[in-house]
């Protein structure tokens, strides 16, 4: 959702999931939420500058020893890299500003919420001080877009990925969660499974943890399913989305090409909650959430799936800032 050109006295809050394989963003304009699913897609150096193409760009971000330019496009390789790795990274920064830009922001002051994976943000159940710190410097980072105006980030706050999405479900419609219930809560990303165990409405983080398998994992599945070696991100991410790309010419069974995959991540689930007793809620969110549930309602495991679970973490942030105004 690309919107019209905003006032400069207009006050811009964006709240960003800066995933490793696309940016989930949330524009308040006027107390109106705009939410988007940018793609994050890019490659080293200078690209092709069309001034038409709104959701790509040319961007060059300014560290203390080089600059790094990276151009996004919805076609071109992503760069790959691990979840972690890309919260602290250059390319993050980067994206985080094309995403912005994306959203009709350029030119402007912008307050930015961003996440952390729940095992970055939670140290053995305490705030990571060290690790939000970090996130906040790497947002600053000046960062340029070829033939827009800059945009300027004043103020940077970090949630966990998630537990947002948990509280307001677990408090939805006027809805409490006692101290003594107990709730699991797992993402499926594009590179990572992050789950976490909380007591009440997340205000207990009781165990969290990190494992390296996401979306990305499928990949050469939904290659070999359409015996496409060489097939682009692009059209591999419509096919895992919808089960079809390019008007139909390409098809996949969603569920088969996802079962090994999904059934990894079943093993480190159970692994995580293996002998902690019982579990109130089980809570799913993330991109590869929907597929997540099918696999493991064929398992019968009882379980919850955030509504629009792609974008959930950056509304529930959005409604829980916006909670706190006077």
């Amino acid at each position: 959702m690309q919107l019209g050109e905003l006032k400069m006295a207009d006050i811009l809050r964006a709240f960003i999931d800066d995933g490793s394989t696309g940016t989930k963003i949330t524009l308040v304009k006027n107390d109106e939420l705009k939410t988007a699913t940018i793609s994050n897609r890019a490659e080293f150096g200078m690209g092709v500058l069309d001034t038409t193409d709104k959701y790509g760009g040319t961007y060059t971000v300014t560290t203390p020893d080089r600059n790094v330019v990276y151009t996004f496009y919805p076609e071109c390789r992503a760069i790959r890299t691990a979840n972690v790795e890309y919260q602290y990274s250059n390319l993050s920064v980067a994206a985080i500003h094309h995403a912005l830009h994306s959203m009709g922001c350029s030119g402007h002051e912008v307050e930015v919420c961003v996440t952390l994976p729940i095992s970055e943000f939670y140290d053995n159940g305490r705030i990571n001080k060290t690790n939000i710190k970090r996130k906040c410097d790497n947002v600053k980072v000046p960062v340029t877009c070829e033939g827009k105006k800059d945009i300027i980030i004043t103020q940077v706050s970090v949630y966990p990925e998630g537990i947002p999405a948990s509280y307001i479900k677990l408090t939805e419609g006027g809805k409490s969660a006692s101290d003594d219930d107990i709730t699991f809560l797992a993402d499926m990303g594009g590179t990572t499974l992050d789950l976490a165990l909380f007591a009440g409405p997340a205000t207990r983080i009781m165990k969290c943890a990190s494992y390296p398998v996401g979306m990305y994992k499928t990949y050469n599945a939904v290659k070999q399913a359409i015996n496409v070696p060489d097939c682009r991100d692009a059209r591999i991410e419509a096919l895992l989305v919808t089960g079809e790309a390019s008007n139909g010419r390409f098809t996949i069974n969603r569920n088969d090409v996802t079962d090994q995959v999904m059934s990894e991540a079943f093993n480190y689930i159970q692994d995580f909650i293996y002998a902690e007793g019982r579990i109130d809620r089980f809570l799913l969110i993330g991109g590869g959430a929907e597929l997540l549930s099918d696999f493991l309602t064929l398992q019968g495991i009882e379980h919850e799936l955030i509504e629009n679970s792609t974008t959930a973490l950056v509304t529930a942030i959005a409604k829980i800032e916006l909670s706190k105004r006077p």
